[in-house]
């Protein structure tokens, strides 16, 4: 008897939960919501892998925002998976539990805390707190280390507050009130199944979510290759600048960034190609390297400062050019692409034994400015969309292709040769 007292006080003090109609309808359209707009960060992800840094749509409709900058920061994806995956594998799990909530006080009424259904919503509950505290700190790094928005990562940092608020209303207070009925309640959790049954089902949505954006990652890099070979344009680029090589029959011409990665990326590619061809001794092929910094400092068709360094870079290489030592500094800029601030770039002019002297007088020059100026217009009037983006003998490509790809448009749009695809 007096176990019977102790249990019924027990229970009233922790108080029970409910899930009226309303509330369940609009945790699970909050919830669709955040699957629907964590399907759109991941199509941002498979773009920027893609080679396509540019944002568009909402992401692009102020100076402020991003959704790019957000992707391919440091706290964009953990092992590899972008974060919106596994956003999209919570809402998917967060669905799925409101739905056997839902089904299972069909049969075991919620009144009671100690119920599978109120165990199940309490399991969510604490997993939504989670994802408040981790929306908190996202939007604390997006603003303090990015100095960019991401409209559709503070969509779902709405979604998580709302949705957490909505279960914390879930659990009728009882005498002890609500915020001690929620620690008594979470403190016995562990001891029941619903955390197990809540783990289980996040992993299999993982599974999931991580098959699909892999799957339309290889989806979107096979349109990519098959647009490679299918639909170039041929369009008029002039041939000057800085170049490698010694074959005028095979002119490539490549338009870059030197805080692009993808660019830097493409740069090894380049030389990779043109060294596995030379040792070949045919289908030799000369470069070019024209400047496009993505940066309104010095380029007027860029949205933004999206690499605030890119422009400071490219003076560097210019004046590095003008003493002789254009590739040395290129290949200095790529492999030390994430330190271009001034200094830097006084220490590798040094490094590489140049007269400082001159190279400090060049930086801010007019002259600088008007090179950067002219490879820009050059990019525009080339149909350029973003970088890198090369031609070969005037035909339009663009991305990061790696040298067996780019040796095959090499042989076929400079010297006609055509090999079949398994080859």
């Amino acid at each position: 008897m007096p176990d019977m007292n102790h249990s019924a006080t027990e229970t009233r003090d922790i108080g029970a939960f409910t899930l009226e109609g309303w509330r369940l309808t609009a945790l699970l359209t909050l919830m669709g919501l955040g699957l629907w707009v964590s399907d759109l960060l991941v199509l941002e992800h498979i773009s920027l892998k893609l080679g396509v840094e540019d944002d568009s749509g909402i992401c692009a409709s102020s100076t402020l925002f991003s959704c790019k900058a957000a992707a391919k920061s440091a706290y964009g994806a953990i092992l590899g998976l972008p974060i919106a995956a596994i956003g999209e594998a919570f809402y998917l799990t967060a669905i799925l539990t409101l739905i056997t909530v839902k089904l299972s006080a069909l049969r075991a009424p919620m009144s009671s805390p100690q119920s599978w259904p109120a165990r199940l919503l309490s399991a969510l509950a604490g997993a939504t707190t989670l994802s408040v505290l981790y929306s908190v700190f996202l939007g604390a790094v997006s603003v303090i280390t990015l100095g960019l928005v991401c409209p559709l990562c503070v969509s779902l940092y709405g979604v998580n507050l709302v949705s957490g608020a909505l279960l914390w209303r879930c659990l009728t207070p009882g005498s002890a009130g609500r915020a001690k009925g929620w620690i008594q309640q979470w403190g016995g959790l562990w001891r029941g199944g619903a955390p197990w049954l809540l783990t289980l089902l996040m992993g299999a949505s993982l599974t999931v979510a991580q098959g699909a954006f892999a799957s339309r990652w290889q989806e979107g890099l096979k349109a990519q290759r098959a647009q490679g070979f299918e639909t170039p344009i041929q369009v008029e680029v002039t041939v000057s600048g800085p170049t490698r090589g010694e074959s005028s029959a095979a002119q490539v011409v490549e338009f870059s960034d030197f805080q692009c990665p993808f660019c830097r990326r493409f740069a090894t590619y380049l030389k990779q190609s043109a060294e596995e061809l030379k040792a070949e001794g045919s289908y030799a092929f000369q470069y070019t390297f024209k400047h496009y910094p993505l940066s309104a400092q010095c380029n007027p068709h860029a949205q933004r400062d999206m690499h605030p360094r890119a422009c400071h870079a490219s003076a560097a290489a210019i004046c590095a050019e003008e003493q002789g030592k254009f590739w040395e500094m290129h290949d200095t800029l790529f492999e030390n692409q994430r330190a271009l601030e001034d200094a830097d770039l006084v220490r590798y002019a040094q490094a590489l034994e140049l007269d400082m002297e001159r190279f400090t007088e060049c930086l801010p020059s007019d002259r600088v400015k008007r090179r950067i100026s002219a490879d820009i217009k050059e990019g525009r009037k080339a149909k350029l969309k973003g970088t890198p983006a090369f031609y070969i003998n005037g035909w339009r490509f663009a991305g990061a292709m790696r040298p067996a790809k780019l040796k095959k448009l090499i042989k076929r749009y400079a010297y006609g040769v055509i090999e079949e695809e398994g080859k």
